[in-house]
């Protein structure tokens, strides 16, 4: 079966299944349930599996499992900052072997609830790794605003892998998710946000168009302030005058 129909198959069984009971869940959530959805077969055998973080926020976790997803962990190394290692993806990955078959990566940079902060070499290792295992990665810096620790910059996955250049820049697939609700001073109120999406093919991304049609949109004060985020006064010259 190819990803197309595969992908096509797994909508069907969203569409089938109790999809009160995941509504629910997906409404207390950021957008990459919506991708994780698109991934997950829920009806595989091994069941499809996500590597996550250790620590990290367990309602996205409650909800991946509530999407039909098995979790496999892999533990950020607290006596390094909180330091992601690429010895413990591997491990991660070789754990998996017999009980899920991975499709994905969960990455939150900066990470939540542990604060730790991604360097370019780590997230090259990070890139390079999900190249070589065939896994999607799934990158939540919706706290990229949000970084005050000495020799800490934040650097996207988007940038570093259009930096890193071909094949990886053409070949490896990613999504990337920030928010209004955390993109601006922690300011919570504000329930807008976004995935972008990188390298996907065409025809993935028409079923992609679907499944988030389906969602409810942001209030219009939300949406407002995710296009201030986004697209700022400062880089629109002929706005501020009248700003």
């Amino acid at each position: 079966m190819s990803t197309v129909q595969e992908i096509s198959q797994n909508m069907r069984n969203i569409k089938n299944s109790e999809l009160g009971d995941v509504e629910k869940r997906m409404e207390q959530l950021k957008k990459e349930q919506n991708i994780v959805s698109l991934l997950v077969n829920r009806k595989s055998s091994p069941r499809t599996g996500v590597v996550v973080p250790v620590p990290s926020c367990s309602i996205t976790n409650k909800a991946m499992l509530g999407l039909g997803a098995a979790i496999m962990p892999y533990y950020l190394n607290e006596e390094q900052g909180w330091e992601l290692e690429i010895d413990e993806l591997h491990r991660a990955r070789e754990s998996a072997k017999g009980v899920c078959n991975l499709v994905a990566l969960y990455v939150t940079n900066p990470g939540n609830s542990a604060g730790n902060v991604q360097s370019r070499k780590s997230v090259e290792e990070v890139i390079q790794f999900v190249s070589e295992k065939k896994l999607f990665p799934l990158a939540d810096e919706v706290y990229q605003e949000s970084v005050y620790g000495e020799r800490c910059e934040f650097v996207s996955y988007k940038r570093v892998l259009a930096e890193m250049g071909p094949p990886h820049s053409d070949t490896v697939e990613l999504a990337s998710f920030h928010s209004a609700s955390k993109g601006i001073m922690g300011e919570c109120g504000l329930r807008g946000g976004y995935v972008e999406l990188v390298n996907l093919d065409p025809t993935v991304m028409k079923y992609t168009y679907i499944l988030f049609s389906k969602d409810r949109c942001a209030s219009v004060p939300d949406q407002i302030a995710l296009d201030l985020m986004a697209n700022s006064p400062t880089t629109r010259g002929s706005l501020i005058p009248t700003l």
